[in-house]
């Protein structure tokens, strides 16, 4: 941005300078030239014209730089704009892919940790079931035994008092 300021300000010196020397050469010119009133009337009117006529031709010219330099570079922020638009939408969309994948993943691990809690609960049941199953069983073999004893006991005692 600099460099087109200084290329701007250059140019627009050149111009002015231009037209600076253009209006001093030509009116020393005129001064120094012996001629009528009339006659130098009519060259002052002339050299005037054209003077307007090169200063215009330039300001012209200068404004067609000007406006084709300016296009260039809109059509160079225009450019730059639509290729940082597109790198945005690409950023987007990856992030927005990453942002699904990392939710079926989840999803994945959560359906998964379910069905190992699952698994797991149904596990320990069946384990407890057989557990308390076992302790049933446990418990009724202990129970028979002290029977069985209690009646061996019994009849120890009866077969020694029978005799």
């Amino acid at each position: 941005m600099e460099k087109t300021n200084n290329r701007q300000s250059g140019g627009s010196k050149l111009l002015r300078g231009l037209v600076i020397g253009s209006a001093v050469g030509a009116t020393a010119a005129i001064l120094m030239t012996p001629k009528t009133g009339k006659e130098m009337r009519e060259t002052i009117r002339r050299k005037s014209d054209e003077i307007s006529t090169a200063t215009m031709d330039r300001v012209a010219s200068f404004t067609a730089q000007a406006k084709e330099t300016a296009a260039g570079v809109s059509n160079k922020v225009v450019s730059m704009a639509g290729q940082a638009k597109d790198a945005a939408g690409d950023v987007g969309g990856k992030v927005s892919t990453l942002a699904s994948q990392a939710k079926g993943i989840v999803d994945n691990y959560t359906t998964r940790a379910q069905e190992a809690g699952v698994a797991v609960a149904d596990k320990v049941g069946s384990t407890a079931d057989k557990l308390g199953t076992a302790a049933e069983h446990t418990a009724d073999n202990y129970s028979r035994s002290l029977n069985n004893q209690n009646n061996q006991n019994s009849r120890d005692e009866q077969d020694k008092n029978s005799h």
